[in-house]
């Protein structure tokens, strides 16, 4: 009974450990950063933290209007 209780709290300890990392949100400092036409930075404005789901939805976004300027999310 003893072994079997200890090794009932070993197994609690390990999954309470696997998801513990889990649990803390992953977040980045985001900026919209805008490139003109021959890909030179014209500006970077930050647009706050952004975690988890939503930073996996912004991060790589990128727009290109007509004239060729180039705006994109950039996260670090």
């Amino acid at each position: 009974m003893k072994t079997r209780l200890l090794f009932l709290i070993g197994i609690v300890s390990f999954l309470i450990g696997l998801t513990a990392c889990e649990l803390e949100p992953f977040c980045k400092e985001c900026y919209i950063v805008t490139y003109n036409a021959q890909g030179i930075e014209e500006g970077r404005v930050s647009v706050g933290e952004y975690c988890d789901a939503a930073l996996y939805a912004i991060e790589g976004t990128e727009d290109v209007d007509p004239s060729g300027i180039k705006t994109v999310y950039e996260c670090e």
